[in-house]
């Protein structure tokens, strides 16, 4: 949580601090805004594909897997993914997070020093990754009597620890200036999983053969982070660096990766109300249509990676009307992508479901536009500014109350509104997060609602879009085209068409 001094120097009323690094992605007074911003776009938008990058990687290895691999093997892969990742996330403690933080508040020659104790937590944190990861997957099956995924422990062990490195990856390549670097990593892994998966499981369908596969890529990435910290911490040699460094992170970070674990706990909510509440037939349409277009979660993780260290940085310097705009620069596009999602989504739900899983989900279809409208919340990275400020708290805070809002919220709606009563009980819940950190926000840091919310760009946003959705689908209406694909490809092309019309004739 932040302190007076931390308002005050956000207002531009605090003592003097240190400037900005002087790398290309941040904060510095003889950059022009325009130039800087379109930096910082370029920066994020290669982020957010390297996350993308490798969410697809396991997504498409799984998918490849589903054809080699029994389905207690398959399952027993997908439940040694879930572990790992959140112990990854556990294990992580938020310390990538506070080293863009610490990145941004520090002297061009602190910065190796902050490189340095990022480092020396990755070296911690691994072998005991490798424990829980392996120790999780052996308890596991000894427990649900899958020997399959006991006997798989020793490989789980090592992917697990190996795994650390994707959380301290896109932090570390945005940190120095190499974004489009991290992009290609991301790239290269995945291409590299899926031949590996592929070779490894032709020969041998097998659990072991599948974790192998995975373990080669990760360790590359393993390598090439240790070296990349290594080159950038070069000469950092200081006796308390657990002090000065390390434990600092830990403050900082340990917070938003419980409020990050509260979050994830939170989103899946709803599919335990649903599965408590529904017969095991109805929770299978309900979790048919609880999905959507993972896009704008990567994109703000870019946001995250890329606009701490730059805020941040404004926040020293007492530059308050350069924070909030490097803020709106980025944030509004985001807003202007939401709304350009959200109308097919909405409208083209009911082919979209047909098409992708056939004519016996069509109930499916309420619960996955109900899911539509979390994009207005997803769109906006709500605990950045906090983050920008140390002030990493309060995010613990809102991860509870969205649990709590969420499970309150299903009692009365479940039997109110039926199948998407789950849906419309998490949505609730993810808007009190939503409005708890806005108000601590415009609270500690003295800014007004207006001024962190682009309520403009989104009014502006949903109603040209809107306005560009319905006359696609009056048009591919009455062009008569057959339900499901050829309507549903019709109207995105047409709607495609006229925003790409709207965008060159707003650029005239």
């Amino acid at each position: 949580m932040s302190s007076a001094r931390e308002r005050d120097t956000v207002r531009g009323e605090g003592p003097a601090a240190a400037s900005p690094p002087g790398d290309a992605v941040e904060a510095g007074a003889d950059v022009p805004p325009a130039t800087r911003g379109a930096q910082i776009a370029r920066a994020v938008a290669a982020t957010a594909i390297g996350s993308g990058l490798f969410h697809l990687a396991g997504l498409l290895t799984f998918l490849l897997l589903s054809h080699r691999l029994s389905p207690a093997e398959l399952g027993a892969y997908r439940q040694i993914a879930i572990l790992r990742s959140i112990a990854a996330l556990v294990w992580a403690m938020g310390v990538p997070d506070a080293m863009l933080y610490a990145l941004g508040r520090a002297a061009a020659g602190e910065r190796p020093l902050v490189f340095a104790g990022a480092a020396r937590w990755l070296l911690v944190a691994t072998p005991a990754l490798a424990l829980t990861s392996g120790g999780g997957t052996w308890l596991a099956g000894r427990l649900l009597d899958r020997p399959a995924l006991a006997a798989a422990a020793p490989l789980a062990a090592v992917v697990g620890g190996l795994e650390i490195a994707f959380l301290f990856a896109g932090p570390l390549w945005a940190s120095i200036g190499r974004a489009r670097g991290y992009m290609l990593a991301a790239a290269g892994h995945l291409v590299a999983l899926l031949l590996l998966t592929a070779l490894l499981t032709t020969r041998t369908p097998t659990l072991t053969s599948a974790l192998a596969a995975a373990a080669i890529p990760a360790a590359s990435l393993y390598l090439l982070t240790l070296l990349l910290f290594w080159r950038h911490s070069a000469g950092a040699c200081a006796a308390d660096l657990w002090r000065t460094q390390v434990a600092p992170a830990l403050r900082y970070g340990a917070p938003a990766a419980l409020g990050a674990t509260l979050y994830l706990v939170g989103y899946q909510l709803d599919h335990l109300v649903a599965s408590g509440h529904f017969s095991a037939a109805q929770y299978g349409i309900y979790a048919a249509g609880a999905w959507q277009l993972p896009v704008l979660g990567f994109l703000q993780q870019g946001h995250r990676t890329v606009l701490v260290p730059v805020m941040a940085a404004h926040h020293v310097g007492k530059r308050p009307e350069a924070f909030w705009r490097e803020w709106r620069h980025q944030v509004e596009p985001a807003v202007w992508l939401a709304a350009a999602l959200f109308w097919p989504l909405m409208l083209g739900a009911a082919d979209l479901v047909a098409v992708a899983l056939g004519p016996p989900y069509a109930p499916s279809v309420a619960v996955f536009r109900t899911y539509a409208f979390f994009l207005p919340l997803q769109t906006v990275a709500f605990n950045l500014p906090l983050r920008a400020v140390g002030s990493t708290g309060w995010e613990a805070i809102a991860g509870l109350v969205q649990i709590a809002v969420t499970l309150s919220a299903a009692v009365g709606l479940v039997p109110m509104f039926g199948l998407i009563g789950p849906a419309v009980a998490l949505l609730l819940g993810m808007t009190a997060r939503a409005a708890l950190l806005v108000g601590v926000t415009c609270r500690r840091i003295g800014v007004a609602p207006g001024q962190m919310l682009p309520v403009r760009a989104a009014v502006a946003g949903y109603l040209v879009t809107g306005g560009a959705a319905a006359l696609a689908w009056l048009v591919t209406d009455r062009l008569a085209l057959a339900a499901g694909a050829g309507r549903l490809l019709g109207a995105v092309a047409i709607y495609a068409a006229l925003l790409l019309l709207l965008c060159h004739l707003r650029r005239r």
